[in-house]
């Protein structure tokens, strides 16, 4: 059930998403700004690294994508893969591009799970 908290104290998927949301909110305008509070200047300012655990990269492809409550896919993601979203926004099309999920050439083979 996204609604239900998974611990007492906790909050529910759906809460959960909702953070992580307005947190990707944050992100695209400072992006357009071309600065990020607070960091150096990048080499291409609009660009904006995220490190983050698979629940958070599953919340914000449910975010993006605009997807409901009630699950029909997963998100399988990868530890220390590599996911390239692009937010470009053009009249008529969809905002969010998806360029790849789960990139781990990187690693070697022992490394990925």
């Amino acid at each position: 059930d996204p609604y239900t908290p998974v611990t007492a104290t906790g909050e529910s998927w759906m809460q959960f998403r909702a953070r992580v949301g307005a947190f990707v909110e944050t992100l695209v305008p400072s992006a357009r700004r071309h600065q990020v509070a607070g960091a150096e200047p990048a080499l291409d300012p609009r660009r904006v690294l995220l490190v983050a655990h698979a629940g958070v990269i599953e919340a914000i492809f449910e975010y993006i994508f605009e997807k409901g409550p009630w699950s029909v896919v997963e998100v399988d993601t990868h530890h220390t893969g590599i996911t390239h979203i692009e937010h470009h926004p053009q009249p008529n099309r969809p905002g969010w591009r998806l360029h790849y999920h789960n990139l781990t050439h990187h690693l070697t083979d022992e490394m990925r799970t």
